[in-house]
């Protein structure tokens, strides 16, 4: 299974993940995906090193895997329903997405 880091922005409280160069980004999409989890472990150690997680809370590295088309919009992981709410919100509509009935 391939891996991903994980964390939340300090500033903001959004969550965030460790894409290219050690930058993190608020789109999933733009996340570094791992071979394993210990490749993403040895990647935010690194990053951890070279101060790549000041302005970031608790980061920690979680499943990732890219699911079939058919079974999932094109592009949107599998992973933890805990990771899977970080990444793409609520998994029940509310606000103006329940009125519209999405």
């Amino acid at each position: 299974m391939t891996a991903i880091v994980s964390a939340n922005l300090l500033a903001t409280g959004r969550v965030a993940y460790l894409g290219r160069e050690g930058a993190w980004v608020e789109d999933i999409a733009e996340a570094t995906v791992y071979s394993d989890a210990a490749a993403a472990e040895a990647e935010l150690a690194a990053a951890q090193q070279r101060g790549g997680a000041l302005g970031v809370v608790e980061p920690f590295v979680t499943g990732y895997t890219r699911a079939d088309h058919r079974t999932l919009p094109e592009g949107r992981p599998t992973m933890a329903l805990r990771d899977a709410i970080r990444a793409f919100g609520p998994t029940v509509g509310y606000g103006r997405r329940a009125e519209q009935g999405d």
